[in-house]
């Protein structure tokens, strides 16, 4: 019997990667290895337990857009303090739907709009595992497609220009003292060996170049370096960007790779506002624009918890940024009395999910016999924490279904990983929930993206895209300090910034808060349960 199964659990991957495009299509080990470089999975050892935001901290003004020129129509411009939480109607989630220790009660005001961490040890830059780029994959067909679609439209070195996406510009960068315009380094792993991390880079370059022309700004001057992936070339990239006497840095991408060059920006003076959630980097000039899990993961269990969910299981993958999520989820149970029933681990491989799964399943005990009929009794958890992406958590999903985990019965919860199109339509993960953090600028950005570039933007692309545009908002308010050695005091504003990716702020340890929106899956769409009201402290 438990062969005959298999069998059929197997016919059901097979059928999944087809409709997925085809084997040849199948990447099953990118997207959350990239979240642990980028420090997602810090060993919960090493992180203290977060505290909320000082009470100084919360929002006392209203958050300010970073968005100028982004939409093309004036009327459609969005008011800084445009609120999200108008859309949900009054009796649309419990008033209670969100605890009192787990959003502030003095929170500013409904103007919010919508929401990595290993040791620089343990994962090296330059480990590339063998699930991180597929078999099939054509690496030489990727970096040429690479190379062809991410032609800069700024220069790599100061006085060097190629053709980018309005053709071919000719321009001779001035020297330092003959410019006064910003000069903005952007350093991004675009010549990684892995293919996909270059992938992500090349998106995020793309939409930093998005910004730049929304923008239409002569004060700045866009310079990206390469840092290939690796904290030697991260090293090299922010001595090249030094001595293009660059102003503030943008970037790095992983965590090993800001570890490297933070304390040369602290020594420098020069701002960094990098994209790992390593919270552990803490350097003066350093600030961290990112998703956190912490943020991200309690966010979605205050949501559960305020719907009645006490009992809890998790399927996870087998990775540094999975056991990250299972710290947090532990931390959960004990701070709310509630009881959690099984934590499965999962090999990130086409039937990895299958026997961690049947486990779960099992949990429920032996099929009982009612009314002449055998029937399975239910689970004992009321919800099922599912923490990964892609074709890999429509994977895990389905072999939950399988065993007959998921509604009426169980409420399947998830994080900002699961926010893209393909997840919407998976049967699986119907009615699910996840938190996210989105403006209503969100899908006009993907959709410019994709006219300009051809494809959907990886969703980090959107952190690259807010920051040449806070970049962009800080020299419309008088940049001076931008060519000093004084703390940047003005990006640490209360009421935060609105951009992209919905409404985020800095904290004077140098890491950042987002507002987190929850979300549920419906027939390939998703809808708005509740928007935050608040920028969720979790341990960002």
């Amino acid at each position: 019997m438990m062969a005959h199964s298999k069998i059929l659990w197997n016919v059901l991957c097979i059928s999944l990667l087809v409709v997925a495009g085809g084997c040849g299509a199948f990447d099953i080990s990118f997207d959350t290895s990239i979240e642990d470089e980028l420090g997602w999975g810090t060993e919960a050892a090493s992180q203290p337990t977060p505290e909320s935001a000082p009470e100084d901290a919360v929002p006392e003004t209203s958050a300010v857009s970073i968005l100028q020129g982004f939409n093309d129509d004036p009327a459609d411009d969005a008011p800084a303090d445009d609120v999200l939480a108008n859309a949900v109607p009054a009796d649309t989630v419990p008033a209670d739907a969100i605890p009192a220790d787990a959003v502030p009660t003095d929170a500013v005001s409904a103007d919010a709009v919508p929401a990595d961490a290993v040791p620089a040890d343990a994962v090296p830059a330059d480990d590339v595992s063998a699930n991180a780029v597929p078999a099939d994959t054509d690496v030489a067909a990727v970096e040429d497609l690479l190379e062809e679609s991410t032609a800069p439209i700024v220069p790599d070195v100061a006085g060097e220009f190629s053709s980018g996406l309005f053709g071919d510009i000719q321009v001779t960068v001035p020297k330092r003292e003959n410019l006064e315009a910003i000069r903005v380094g952007l350093l991004l792993p675009t010549g990684a060996r892995q293919a996909e991390l270059a992938r992500v880079a090349a998106d995020m370059r793309n939409a930093a170049e998005m910004a730049l022309f929304s923008l239409d700004m002569d004060e700045i001057v866009l310079l990206p370096f390469d840092t290939k992936g690796t904290p030697a070339g991260a090293t090299a990239a922010m001595e090249q960007a030094i001595d293009s006497e660059v102003d503030i840095v943008l970037g790095p991408l992983l965590a090993s790779a800001v570890s490297a060059v933070s304390p040369l920006a602290s020594e420098r003076g020069i701002t960094m506002i990098a994209f790992s959630s390593d919270s552990s980097i803490q350097e003066d000039h350093v600030l961290l624009l990112n998703f956190s899990p912490e943020q991200d993961v309690e966010r979605i269990l205050a949501f559960a918890h305020n719907q009645g969910i006490r009992d809890y299981a998790a399927l996870l993958p087998d990775t540094p940024y999975g056991r990250r999520v299972e710290f947090i989820l532990r931390r959960h149970i004990l701070t709310t009395s509630s009881t959690l029933h099984g934590v499965e681990f999962y090999e990130r491989v086409i039937d990895g999910p299958y026997e961690p799964a049947r486990r779960l399943g099992e949990l429920g005990g032996e099929p009982v016999i009612v009314d002449g009929e055998q029937q399975k009794p239910p689970p004992p958890f009321g919800a099922m924490l599912l923490a990964d992406n892609g074709q890999m958590l429509r994977i895990a999903a389905s072999a939950l279904a399988y065993f007959d985990i998921g509604p009426p019965n169980v409420q399947l919860l998830g994080t900002h990983l699961w926010d893209n199109r393909e997840t919407f339509f998976e049967p699986a993960l119907q009615h699910g929930w996840y938190p996210a953090a989105r403006s209503r600028d969100s899908e006009l950005f993907v959709r410019r993206y994709e006219e300009i570039y051809g494809g959907p933007p990886d969703r980090l692309a959107g952190l690259s895209y807010d920051a040449v545009s806070l970049v962009g908002l800080l020299i419309r308010e008088g940049g001076s300090w931008l060519k000093e050695d004084a703390p940047p005091n003005v990006l640490l504003r209360p009421g935060g910034f609105a951009g992209i990716q919905g409404l985020f702020r800095f904290l004077p340890d140098g890491r950042s808060q987002r507002a987190i929106a929850i979300w549920e899956i419906e027939e390939g769409n998703a809808i708005l349960l509740q928007a935050p009201d608040d920028f969720f402290s979790g341990g960002g």
